[in-house]
């Protein structure tokens, strides 16, 4: 059966209908694009752009876009969601923070990641993923995918 036709997804969607939102501190003096994976940082008690190759800390995505000046940004805590691929990924393999692009996601090999570096899981795109059962294609660099948001694997 084919996929449905559908119209191109963006980033910081929403892809489910169980997910948890909250209003977070943000880091000021940088933007946050809808869609990036935003990060904890504990020096500041605040969230900004997940750096590239970021381990170790508390993984989000923002839900709208953040200007530099914002005190806040409102953020996807967890469920499924849209964002932006840096690489292949195949249907089902846990994602992290980008080793090269902040704010995107790669594939994360489970086992040699750090602990604590998992953001998700891939699930799928707008037309074809693991909740309607069409077949799920490998993602590649650019890709709007679905990810089962702090799917923590490792």
């Amino acid at each position: 059966m084919p996929a449905p036709v559908q119209a191109a997804d963006f980033a910081g969607n929403i892809a489910g209908k169980q997910y948890d939102i909250e209003v977070l501190p943000k880091i000021t003096g940088a933007p946050i694009a809808k869609g990036d994976v935003i990060e904890y940082v504990d020096a500041s008690d605040a969230f900004r752009t997940a750096a590239a190759a970021s381990i170790n800390s508390t993984y989000y995505v923002a839900k709208e876009p953040a200007l530099s000046a914002a005190t806040q940004v409102e953020a996807i805590t967890s469920g499924a969601v849209t964002v932006v691929a840096d690489g292949a990924i195949a249907p089902g393999d846990a994602v992290m923070v980008s080793g090269t692009t902040a704010g995107r996601v790669a594939k994360a090999v489970i086992g040699t990641a750090a602990p604590g570096s998992i953001v998700g899981r891939y699930i799928g795109k707008a037309g074809a993923n693991f909740r309607n059962g069409m077949p799920v294609a490998a993602a590649i660099a650019g890709d709007v995918i679905i990810i089962d948001l702090n799917r923590r694997t490792s």
